[in-house]
């Protein structure tokens, strides 16, 4: 399966980090007048944070990136609208809030080809 962000392709080898232990479910616990303990439980819809990982270090790179890339996903942040995000693991309606993105070699003039690591940060929506 592709991944993408808001139609643009990237690579197979992205990662979701901690998207298996995001909230589900909402708790709140609140005593009556009678001092009983009330629990209610509501499915959390939105509001979450997804992080799109690409690893490199120490010769090993897991995803990536390319210059090309980066400055679509830019010009989406600054929109500042719902895109999706499609990955192995689901499909969401997010907004890119915070990129984090290192060049895998030390460049002067990046080209489209170039490599970069690090993550992206999105809220469900």
């Amino acid at each position: 399966m592709t991944v993408s962000l808001g139609g643009i392709v990237l690579s197979d080898s992205l990662t979701l980090p901690g998207i298996h232990s995001r909230r589900k479910i909402a708790t709140d616990v609140r005593q009556t007048l009678g001092g009983l303990g009330v629990v209610q439980h509501a499915p959390i819809q939105s509001g979450e944070a997804i992080t799109l990982s690409a690893e490199g270090g120490g010769g090993r790179v897991r995803g990536y990136f390319t210059t090309a890339q980066v400055a679509s996903i830019e010009a989406l942040e600054v929109l500042g609208e719902a895109v999706t995000l499609v990955h192995h693991l689901g499909s969401w309606q997010v907004v890119i809030v915070r990129k984090d993105l290192t060049g895998i070699d030390n460049f002067l003039d990046p080209g489209g080809d170039d490599l970069y690591v690090g993550t992206i940060t999105m809220i469900e929506v």
